[in-house]
């Protein structure tokens, strides 16, 4: 069904992934040591945020976050015997809750620079909900040096048919 309305979607997700691996190993790469990963989905194809970090810092700590029950308690499995990675259950429209969440709070510290990254999330979230103010919200927590990574998807332009 997707397929049929958006026959690009297959594809706009492995460039979304591939560009979501990249920018994470980069903030890794400036010296980020923990990460708030928000919407992570499921977890697919390696490397996660996780993964693709400690591939650069094998110290680095990451919240993952997702709105969906069944995400979190699939990603809790496979990452919870792992030390410094947690899975959170928020929604992203809520930035106040994840933010004050008690098990964030004991992994981040918000007075060290922190990679916070809304891969393909923003663009679901509904203008009434103030995409760029929730992203604003975490931005003002984040210290010196920290990074903000940002995917966003949008719409083909409809073809004109004569």
């Amino acid at each position: 069904m997707l397929r049929t309305v958006a026959p690009e979607a297959p594809l706009t997700g492995r460039i979304n992934r591939e560009f979501g691996k990249r920018a994470a190993r980069f903030i890794a790469e400036q010296g980020v040591k923990q990460f708030i990963d928000l919407g992570s989905g499921i977890p697919t194809t390696p490397p996660s945020v996780h993964e693709a970090v400690r591939s650069v810092e094998p110290s680095a700590r990451v919240v993952y976050v997702d709105h969906d029950p069944v995400v979190v308690a699939h990603s809790g499995a496979l990452r919870s015997v792992e030390p410094g990675l947690i899975t959170i259950l928020a929604d992203v429209r809520e930035p106040g809750v994840i933010l004050d969440h008690p098990d964030l709070k004991a992994l981040i510290n918000f007075d060290e620079p922190v990679g916070v990254t809304f891969f393909s999330v923003l663009d679901v979230v509904e203008d009434s909900y103030d995409p760029v103010g929730i992203a604003g919200r975490f931005a003002e927590r984040m210290a010196p040096g920290s990074y903000l990574g940002i995917s966003h998807t949008f719409p083909r332009p409809a073809t004109r048919t004569r």
